[in-house]
């Protein structure tokens, strides 16, 4: 992500509450350090957890691999009985 407003990181809060009322975590990844930096300041950093911010894509699936292997090998979702996409369950490329 290159940039952030305020009206931004208002979105980014309304997404991250309604996932999270679903129990689902949202996370960011690929962050510049100018938009690190006005994530902290509007507080999304504390709001969606620092363990949820990640320097990369690659990073960010391996982190979540880590602390969720509920999910299968082909990519299923924990809290459902039918898999992912094959676009949903391959990494975006770097």
């Amino acid at each position: 992500m290159g940039d952030i407003d305020y009206t931004g990181a208002d979105a980014v809060r309304q997404v991250h509450e309604q996932l999270s009322a679903r129990g689902i975590t949202f996370a960011m990844c690929d962050l510049s350090p100018n938009v690190m930096d006005l994530v902290t300041r509007y507080g999304l950093t504390e709001k969606i957890g620092a363990e949820n911010i990640y320097p990369s894509v690659r990073l960010l699936i391996e982190g979540f691999a880590a602390r969720h292997p509920a999910s299968g090998p082909r990519g299923e979702r924990a809290d459902s009985t039918s898999p992912l996409t094959d676009s949903e369950a391959q990494p975006a490329p770097e």
